[in-house]
């Protein structure tokens, strides 16, 4: 039996968990550089990466959405990040990248479902919103590496790209979600051109949809806390 102090603890864990995705995120994206280059500490990199598919796991769970679905589509990605060096076939790494499609795709489904049907902002909703943007560039990163692995030379950079440097789509994938664009890692085939453009104009909307539908839900809010005190 769980007790009521227990339950609260539980719940109060729960809702941090937009929070805690956030912040592995943003953690991965700050040593992502500084530990590419060190053959020693990639390791690292695979268990910052390995935390935020359990954090996202964490983060999608509800009633509607049972964590093992997440779990399922993220384990050939997971296999393939830890033991893809013990098999480096090129198919078992277009089925791992083919897994972290999907499974950021669930996520950002479910996450932006969560966000979308709450009737008035909260905290736990702020962070919802801004943990899917973030997973956005994620879900591109994959796109662009798939896209990079089954046609070589898809994407120009003065660095070889590939999985010596994965860091490159990380950086190349967001800087295309903020429209930076700052022109070191260039789209070459049609397909990669064309993959950038649509996350380019996905990020844009999102911004511009979802602040409208924040600053709507935040004025009926308001409203309805106001009528009963005009009667």
């Amino acid at each position: 039996m769980i007790t009521g102090k227990a339950r609260d603890m539980l719940r109060g864990v729960f809702q941090l968990r937009f929070q805690t995705l956030l912040f592995c995120i943003l953690l991965t994206l700050l040593m992502s550089p500084l530990l590419e280059g060190f053959v020693g500490m990639r390791q690292l990199l695979n268990i910052c990466f390995t935390v935020i598919l359990l954090s996202a796991t964490f983060a999608a769970s509800d009633r509607r959405s049972p964590p093992f679905i997440a779990f399922i589509l993220a384990l050939p990605m997971l296999l393939y990040y830890w033991v893809g060096h013990l098999a480096p076939e090129p198919m078992f790494k277009i089925v791992g990248l083919c897994s972290g499609v999907l499974f950021f795709l669930y996520i950002i489904g479910v996450i932006l479902s969560y966000v979308l049907r709450s009737k008035q902002i909260s905290q736990e909703v702020i962070f919802g919103a801004l943990v899917v943007y973030l997973l956005l560039g994620l879900l591109w990163t994959f796109l662009f590496s798939m896209t990079e692995t089954l046609s070589p030379g898809s994407f120009s950079s003065p660095a070889r790209l590939g999985e010596e440097n994965r860091f490159a789509f990380l950086y190349y994938s967001y800087v295309t979600l903020t429209t930076l664009g700052y022109g070191d890692v260039t789209p070459v085939t049609s397909m990669a051109t064309s993959l950038a453009v649509v996350e380019a104009i996905i990020g844009q909307i999102y911004l511009t949809v979802l602040i409208a539908r924040l600053v709507g839900m935040h004025i009926s809010y308001s409203s309805k806390k106001e009528q009963p005190d005009r009667e």
